[in-house]
């Protein structure tokens, strides 16, 4: 997230992409998993809405790459980037946050 923006990498034919480009109203919500099963509760989550629009930067398989490498081991990040750059043609969402909902998972 930069400068009230979120920014995704998805796939350019996915459900996802199709959507966004026939109407970019969009909501993302994320729920974290403390590692206590799925009857433990509350968990923390978060929920953005937005606007969102779909672009194809020039570095984009550069880009990736550097997530791989910040979210994998090293060891099987340089992998995953060849083998997924390869099948996936990427496209980036950038959706400018209209509203940001949140709960840490405390009562």
């Amino acid at each position: 997230m930069r400068d009230g923006k979120l920014f995704i990498a998805t796939g350019s034919s996915t459900v996802k992409a199709k959507n966004i480009a026939n109407d970019p109203r969009v909501s993302l919500v994320v729920a974290a998993d403390r590692g206590h099963g799925i009857s433990a509760s509350p968990q923390p989550w978060l929920q953005v809405n937005g606007k969102a629009f779909l672009s194809r930067p020039d570095d984009i398989d550069a880009i990736i790459t550097d997530l791989a490498h910040h979210y994998l081991a090293p060891d099987k990040a340089t992998k995953y980037a060849e083998e997924i750059l390869g099948e996936v043609d990427f496209v980036f969402v950038e959706i400018n946050l209209t509203k940001v909902l949140g709960f840490d998972g405390d009562d």
